[in-house]
């Protein structure tokens, strides 16, 4: 197999995307500004804030409002308030909801902005512009987009004497360290790695193994070809064996909280938005 990559560009992207109606959400004064973000990022809500406040410095005619909402059902929520007449003006969201929000007209074309300011867009990845564009028109603009991560626990590769993982690691060597890393039994397991069972990680997997979800005109899905299942098994194969957690064991818990608490060595699952969690624990990560 190839290179083990963690790196699906595009997935949980957290792109500004401009609502269709005035500013400050109906308000009359165009100098309000209503920026919308979901509840479930303590770390990113923070930041943002600060971004605003230093926004507000540079800018002392424009007020910034960060308005923070319930991340249970946050893209619903949002398009009521666009629809009820009372969006925000910026709100914060995933570039696989690009698509309904261009449907449903809720989103500017920023192309005239950018062309009006001249605007760099040379300065991203030409690859992210084409995750924020849909049907010719470019719906927003990001100051991150995530790759999906690798977090790992030091003292229990310490303990079990195994180097750290490197960008030389494939696949096998993954297993490999995680069977060495798994101890124990019942509830003081330690399992040699968590992975979670979202689309990002999985198709992580699937592009890592020479596979593909769809075919380059988007017409066919691949997931039914001898490189995707493959990935998906050997993902499979490991909860079976015992190495990673199934869902049933997860119980609800996100695989973050199995490496917080000492109970896994590593964790694939999320991008660089975990690091905000982890560094709330008591490991060495």
């Amino acid at each position: 197999m190839g290179k083990f990559k963690l790196g699906a560009a595009g997935f949980l992207v957290l792109a500004l995307l401009f609502a269709c109606t005035p500013a400050g959400g109906g308000d009359e004064n165009p100098s309000d500004v209503l920026v919308a973000l979901p509840a479930d990022n303590p770390g990113d809500i923070q930041l943002r804030n600060q971004l605003a406040k230093q926004f507000m410095k540079d800018n002392p005619d424009i007020n910034v409002k960060v308005q923070v909402i319930p991340s249970n059902g946050y893209n619903e929520k949002i398009f009521t308030a666009v629809a009820a007449g009372s969006p925000p003006d910026i709100f914060n969201t995933g570039d696989i909801v690009i698509p309904t929000i261009v449907s449903k007209n809720y989103a500017l074309d920023l192309t005239k902005f950018i062309e009006k300011d001249n605007y760099e867009i040379s300065d991203f990845y030409p690859e992210v512009i084409d995750g924020l564009t849909f049907e010719d028109k470019i719906v927003g603009l990001t100051d991150n987009w995530d790759t999906q991560v690798m977090y790992y626990n030091r003292d229990l590769f310490d303990k079990a004497g195994l180097d750290y993982p490197d960008a030389t690691w494939t696949w096998a060597d993954f297993e490999s360290a995680a069977r060495e890393l798994t101890s124990g039994e019942g509830p003081e397991k330690i399992f040699g790695a968590v992975h979670g069972y979202w689309f990002a990680p999985v198709f992580d997997r699937v592009w890592a193994n020479g596979g593909d979800i769809f075919s380059k005109d988007q017409t066919e899905c691949l997931l039914d070809r001898p490189e995707a299942a493959e990935a998906i098994q050997s993902i499979r194969d490991l909860a079976e064996e015992g190495v990673i957690p199934t869902e049933q064991q997860l119980e609800g818990q996100g695989p973050n909280q199995f490496l917080l608490a000492g109970r896994a060595a590593m964790a694939i699952d999320a991008g660089r938005w975990a690091a905000f969690e982890l560094l709330e624990g008591r490991i060495d990560w």
